[in-house]
């Protein structure tokens, strides 16, 4: 695996202690050299046939106990390196989980009311979050090209200009609006919360916003989930203005 420097910022803000495990196979990028360097890291170096930290009495947390068991109060942060379940990126994967669960619960909602082209939208945006939550998990890059058919600059800008995108200036949520479109506007602000998480997850020490790639991806997920309340505010205005004035 390729280590670079936001990989080693990430790990570092979980293990104050100043050590980190690596596999034998794992590769240092130049400035993640110059990071331990800086920082006066201890690489610990594990055999090509173990999992990073797989220590001979099982488990390590930041602190340098050494486990046989896990505590049920720990979960793996990665490989058998543990933390407490509080622990922010541990919080943030629960966040990415509860929304993923809530976008299927959109498309149990969007298939029922026969909104078939919504439901293949939130199949799209269960994806991209399932894809997000391995790479966080993996440390691994998250790229993406596109989702609801638009790439991220085209995203920002629908989401800032829906009368023109959707055909409808912004209006705030109301249940008159219909199930679906209260349920999109739910999703839109659970992604704020998933994001703010990430943020808590990837701030390191001196303040620094690490995995730029995924905040990024979260904070353009909100807007497409906007985007989709928007336009679904649009499909049912003839009833929920019915009475009204526009």
């Amino acid at each position: 695996m390729l280590i670079t420097e936001n990989i080693l910022r990430a790990r570092r803000g979980a293990n104050p202690s100043g050590e980190l495990c690596l596999a034998s196979g794992d590769v240092l990028t130049p400035a993640a050299r110059d990071y331990i360097r800086e920082h006066h890291i201890k690489l610990v170096w594990c055999k090509e046939d173990e999992t990073p930290c797989a220590f001979k009495s099982g488990y390590k947390d930041n602190a340098g106990r050494r486990y046989r068991v896990k505590p049920e109060h720990m979960t793996h942060l990665y490989g058998n390196y543990l933390v407490p379940k509080t622990h922010p990126r541990i919080a943030l994967r629960g966040k990415l989980d509860c929304l993923q669960a809530k976008v299927l619960e959109g498309q149990v909602l969007a298939e029922k009311q026969a909104e078939r082209a919504l439901v293949l939208e939130l199949e799209e945006v269960l994806g991209f979050l399932r894809r997000l939550l391995a790479c966080e998990v993996k440390e691994e890059p998250f790229e993406w090209d596109a989702l609801l058919g638009m790439d991220e600059a085209a995203l920002r800008k629908a989401s800032h200009d829906p009368e023109k995108f959707c055909g409808m200036p912004f209006r705030p949520p109301s249940y008159k609006m219909g199930e679906l479109a209260v349920c999109l506007n739910s999703l839109r602000a659970s992604a704020r919360e998933v994001e703010l998480a990430a943020v808590a997850a990837f701030t390191d020490e001196g303040g620094e916003a690490v995995r730029k790639d995924i905040l990024q991806s979260l904070n353009r997920l909100s807007s497409a989930f906007h985007i989709l309340y928007c336009r679904q505010a649009v499909r049912k205005k003839g009833e929920w203005q019915s009475g009204h004035d526009e």
